[in-house]
């Protein structure tokens, strides 16, 4: 019998004596000495197997969970949500097979849950993130880019039941819009760092009051939010003091004044903002930078 380890390589348990064949009582040791993820194909070979893992007394020590990229269906996530309750960070990445049933039921089993990466998910609609929002209001990481399907109404509710987000990241959300970033920078003031690339419905309201609210923000990446205006820049300028990093790549409404608005400003403590080709700046560059003394990098 062939699997896929977790490291991505075949596996191939003996011929002779294949893992199912092996008497009950010897299941729980075997699974004990396997990888997390070997022990899992494993058991949906035998309903034995299945109940050894279960009774596993390792199985409640198990607080990480990656599964990105192994593209798992509804009923291999649901089972893993059953058997490791105590989990606080599960990555999902690339999975898109999976539903909304799948993650509401991680979220109903798993309701300690601070981390979630569900990038590229792309059946997944609102209902999902409602359940994650409702069922685990510990959330402080998650990341949601390419999830295509998903509305304004996810990134409210998410932003009123888990107000101790740090990290945000909706790259690629078509149709998200000020309204729901609005409600994410009043809910979460604690947030650190914001992903919003290709999200290009936004406008400087939304920047403005990220900029307002949410005062320890670090990092922020507005790439190719092609309605974003000198206006965005300024409010950052004027409030993000302890920002390390802002990328604007590709915001073609963004005028050359904008390098004056932070030298007037005084955002000496940025250690990076990233412009693009849209920028063909010559003494001014040079003349900004050394009075900033940041690096700018061109995309």
């Amino acid at each position: 019998m062939n699997h896929i380890s977790k490291f991505g390589k075949i596996a191939t348990t003996t011929p002779e004596v294949p893992l199912f064949r092996i008497p009950p009582p010897f299941h729980r040791c075997v699974l004990e000495f396997l990888p997390l993820f070997d022990a899992l194909v494993m058991t949906r070979v035998s309903v034995n197997l299945k109940k050894s893992l279960e009774a596993a007394r390792w199985k409640d020590s198990i607080i990480s969970l990656g599964l990105n990229e192994f593209n798992f269906d509804n009923a291999f996530v649901i089972a893993a949500a059953s058997w490791f309750n105590r989990l606080i960070s599960v990555d999902l990445r690339w999975c898109d097979k999976l539903t909304d049933m799948a993650v509401t039921t991680l979220a109903q089993n798993c309701p300690g849950l601070t981390s979630v990466n569900l990038d590229w998910c792309e059946n997944l609609t609102d209902g999902a993130l409602v359940a994650l929002a409702e069922q685990c209001p510990g959330l402080t990481s998650v990341s949601l880019n390419g999830c295509e399907n998903l509305t304004d109404i996810a990134v409210v509710v998410l932003a009123e039941h888990c107000s101790g987000l740090t990290s945000v990241s909706l790259n690629g959300y078509e149709g998200l819009s000020d309204f729901a970033v609005v409600a994410l920078a009043e809910h979460c003031s604690g947030l650190t760092s914001v992903n919003l690339i290709y999200c290009e419905d936004l406008t400087d309201v939304a920047v403005v009051a990220l900029a307002e609210h949410c005062c320890g923000l670090t990092s922020v990446d507005l790439s190719y939010c092609t309605s974003l205006t000198d206006g965005a820049v300024m409010a950052l300028a004027e409030h993000r003091l302890g920002l390390a990093s802002i990328n604007f790549s590709g915001c073609k409404n963004l005028s050359a004044a904008l390098r004056k608005y932070c030298c007037g400003l005084g955002v000496t403590s940025v250690d990076q903002i990233y412009l693009n080709e849209y920028y063909e700046f010559e003494e001014e560059e040079d003349l900004i930078s050394d009075v900033l003394q940041l690096e700018f990098i061109g995309y």
